[in-house]
């Protein structure tokens, strides 16, 4: 209690010889003073004051350093990642204003934690990200430290955002792999789309699989885009269809096609041409999904790869199979499943978990109750399953 009551009385003196009081808080009329804590309690107070958005604290211990701005916390927020997550707008104009538009996108030199508009995107305040977009337009391309911050317009003179802001912030987001901010802007452009969203969704699907934009793929389909949907596009002087698949396949773009594959698209045309254009992940994950080739369909394949001499193709087309389902005990093969075990572990809250291995014919033939928790006792049980265990295996 003696330190609190010295630091609140403490005064330091100017040049003039006349005795002020420290800004220790946010009440102390000389926000311009302050004590000068070393690097990591600077950052500590100032993610704090960015949090309760005391902007006259907050920016009289950012002249003290102004590069710890930038600097993470343990929890890899910066002070200016921290405004933007509890949403306050005078903090985040200021830290914006100091460090300029570039911070505010870039994750810092440590990449733990997000950038300020990932920030945004992630607090809870529904209007902080729109709201800082709006800041951001403001200041343009600039670092905006030509601009008095006196200056700067109030929130609701800000301009306004347009489809074009949203498209360019979102190709910034695509290109930077920032899923909470392509998740917003997704958002914010299907709210324009009043008539027609599904065609949009089509239409940004097929783009982002041929610019390989995993992350914009997978936000796009949590958004209700379809894996299959098919969309007119003109290659030179030819007008076809295509697919996200088909043009992630033609792009060479592994990892989406793999995404589309898990999530149900493909069929013989999409396996024919990753054939024909010599995708072997790809052949192998249209294979291993369920694809079946056999018949006029496997000999064609095989002549498109025989005469491209492709080898690996081959390989794939002869020994490459999936199910294309998930196994049911059915599927079993006991000569197989002696070689596999199922762990089951029972967690209680007051002794040590107990763990039991069994056959997964075993498994399967246990009644519901042995899968069912006693309240009194049981907390949790968890399975792990072999992921091999059928007859395709034998």
């Amino acid at each position: 209690m003696d330190v609190f009551a010295s630091m609140a009385t403490r005064s330091l003196s100017s040049a003039d010889g006349n005795s002020r009081p420290s800004r220790a808080f946010p009440s102390i009329p000389c926000p311009h003073i302050a004590p000068s804590p070393n690097e990591a309690r600077l950052q500590k107070i100032l993610c704090w004051t960015a949090v309760l958005g005391h902007e006259n604290l907050f920016a009289a211990y950012l002249d003290q350093e102004p590069s710890i701005l930038d600097v993470e916390d343990e929890f890899g927020m910066t002070p200016f990642s921290c405004a933007a997550f509890a949403g306050k707008f005078s903090v985040v104009r200021r830290a914006l204003h100091q460090c300029g538009t570039t911070s505010a996108r870039e994750k810092t030199t440590g990449t733990q934690g997000p950038s300020p508009l990932e920030a945004a995107a992630l607090g809870t305040n529904a209007q902080m990200f729109v709201s800082f977009l709006r800041l951001l337009k403001y200041f343009g391309p600039s670092t905006g430290e030509s601009t008095e911050l006196d200056n700067i317009p109030p929130l609701d003179r800000l301009p306004t955002l347009e489809e074009k802001d949203i498209e360019d912030e979102l190709n910034i987001a695509v290109r930077k792999g920032q899923t909470a901010i392509i998740e917003k802007l997704v958002q914010m452009r299907l709210e324009n789309e009043t008539t027609q969203k599904e065609e949009w969704l089509a239409r940004q699907m097929v783009e982002a699989a041929d610019a390989g934009a995993l992350s914009l793929v997978q936000v796009l389909k949590s958004c209700g885009a379809k894996v299959d949907d098919e969309v007119d596009v003109v290659d030179g002087e030819f007008d076809h269809k295509t697919t996200p698949l088909m043009s992630a396949i033609r792009a060479n773009r592994t990892k989406v096609a793999e995404f589309l594959i898990i999530h149900g698209a493909g069929n013989e045309d999409a396996l024919r041409l990753a054939v024909e254009n010599h995708r072997h992940g790809i052949i192998r994950a249209l294979l291993q999904a369920g694809i079946l080739v056999n018949g006029d369909l496997k000999t064609r394949l095989l002549d498109i790869a025989t005469a491209q001499k492709d080898s690996t193709t081959l390989m794939l087309l002869e020994f490459e199979k999936g199910t294309g389902k998930l196994a049911t005990s059915t599927d079993l093969s006991p000569d197989v499943d002696k070689h596999f075990e199922a762990t089951v572990v029972t967690f209680h809250e007051e002794k040590t978990p107990e763990f039991k291995e069994l056959s997964v014919t075993d498994l399967m033939g246990k009644s519901d109750r042995f899968f069912s928790l006693n309240g009194k006792t049981h907390n949790f049980k968890w399975f792990h399953l072999p992921a091999n265990n059928v007859n395709e295996m034998g």
